[in-house]
């Protein structure tokens, strides 16, 4: 791996420790290793560090919005322009609240099921807050691809996420 390539997991009060992945353009990864596996030995690096201290901090109590060079979001990455402007609109949904799948496809365009969609494909949870985003009628999904297979155990970690910032708010 180039030296710009980091990899860094740690444990979380959810009983699901996180990965995240960083290189030389931002912070690439953040998710939940529902396996609790672990994939590789840590390398971190700068932005690794940064991340899991952040995280760590929010899991504390002590963050609410996060300060990271976020990969997912830069111009370059090849992701489509309207997930890119449906993430960026989560990014404004303050800590503590939440706003429904509508509510965001008024702001980002599309629809509501196609704001689940970009949603679910979040690469970044917890500093994108794609658990902020709720459905009419209560949490609505969670986890994208992996719903289906960890589709409870997601829902857990998003509910119990959304009581961590109520909690702290």
């Amino acid at each position: 791996m180039p030296d710009d390539i980091g990899f860094q997991s740690f444990d979380t009060p959810l009983d699901a420790p996180i990965e995240i992945h960083a290189d030389r353009h931002g912070v690439s990864a953040i998710f939940f290793n529902l396996d609790h596996r672990k994939r590789r030995p840590d390398r971190p690096n700068a932005l690794t560090r940064a991340a899991a201290r952040q995280l760590r901090e929010y899991f504390d109590g002590k963050r609410r919005v996060f300060e990271l060079p976020l990969a997912t979001l830069n111009k370059d990455n090849p992701v489509t322009e309207y997930r890119r402007r449906v993430w960026s609109t989560l990014l404004d949904i303050p800590y503590g609240q939440t706003r429904t799948y509508t509510d965001i496809a008024e702001q980002a365009g599309g629809s509501p099921r196609s704001v689940g969609t970009a949603n679910g494909h979040n690469p970044l949870c917890v500093v994108v807050p794609c658990h902020r985003v709720v459905g009419k009628n209560g949490l609505g999904g969670y986890g994208g691809p992996l719903i289906r297979e960890k589709g409870e155990q997601l829902l857990e970690i998003k509910r119990r996420l959304l009581e961590h910032e109520q909690r702290y708010a």
